[in-house]
């Protein structure tokens, strides 16, 4: 993940600055507890958890799902435009947005 994100460094500096990126995290998101969202995560892997009525990509895909208008109408309020829009990643990262944009 730190080659991905910090391409241009080397190993060392790509791992220190993902280490200081995850410390600015999980001071914006709680760890423990019964918050709607925080972060999570083991010596392996982190991930986002959060209730589901919380993460406005799952409630927009929800209504986007309903066949009722009310439901597509807050759909559309809650669409701010592709995923990352105008944003460019190195190689990788760019490529598993990709499918995610379209």
């Amino acid at each position: 993940m730190a080659a991905m994100l910090w391409a241009g460094s080397g190993e060392q500096q790509a791992r220190n600055s993902l280490r200081q990126a995850l410390v600015d995290i999980r001071r914006l998101f709680p760890s423990r507890g019964d918050e709607a969202i925080r972060i999570e995560g083991n010596a392996d892997a982190i991930w986002l958890v959060a209730n589901a009525n919380e993460a406005d990509i799952w409630v927009f895909d929800r209504n986007c799902q309903a066949d009722d208008g009310m439901s597509l109408a807050a759909a559309a309020d809650l669409y701010r435009g592709d995923l990352l829009d105008g944003l460019s990643f190195p190689g990788e990262i760019d490529d598993w947005l990709a499918p995610l944009r379209a």
